[in-house]
């Protein structure tokens, strides 16, 4: 593998908790039951920028007498470790507006909706990203705590939703590098 090192598309998609799906069988997703890539349920978001995977930890650190007096890192362990992953959508839908109102779970036959409504929103996220060529890098998919990150501006022009992602344990998360 000889990755070329530039990513110039990013691509993101969602597939609702609790949803049904039909690929790979029937099931119904959850934090260990994942929506095959074909399933038609994925929920597109539309055009994104500013991706940003963000690994987070704490630090332990253990240090050792030194010879020559006082103490030196010997090792140090990650604990609490946490992927946030942050991006902008370009386009409002009505997840923009379920996210940014805490709305229950809306979708495109929906005409009203209850301002926090809704409570926590989990979702398998899948992060597509291809070369400057539209050649498929890397695929990411992980279940994830989804909120809208912040205030959003309404001021009659373009409404840019900034979303996290907080990566929740799965043993189905899993990335792949295609090239």
């Amino acid at each position: 593998m000889t990755p070329s090192g530039i990513v110039a598309e990013n691509f993101v998609r969602l597939f609702r908790s609790g949803s049904a799906f039909t690929v790979p069988s029937a099931g119904t997703a959850g934090q260990e039951s994942k929506p095959g890539a074909t399933d038609p349920a994925w929920i597109d978001i539309g055009g994104i920028v500013d991706l940003e995977p963000e690994p987070k930890f704490e630090e332990k650190e253990l240090r050792v007498p030194a010879v020559q007096g006082g103490k030196v890192l010997k090792k140090v362990v990650e604990v609490n470790r946490e992927l946030n992953i942050s991006f902008t959508a370009k386009e409002l839908s009505f997840l923009g507006i379920e996210l940014i109102f805490g709305a229950q779970a809306l979708n495109s036959a929906s005409t009203t909706f209850n301002p926090l409504g809704g409570y926590a929103k989990e979702f398998w996220v899948q992060i597509l990203q291809k070369t400057e060529t539209g050649i498929l890098y890397n695929t990411v998919d992980v279940y994830c705590y989804v909120k809208a990150k912040g205030g959003v501006k309404h001021d009659g022009g373009f409404v840019d939703v900034p979303i996290m992602c907080r990566t929740l344990n799965s043993s189905l998360n899993v990335g792949a590098i295609s090239v």
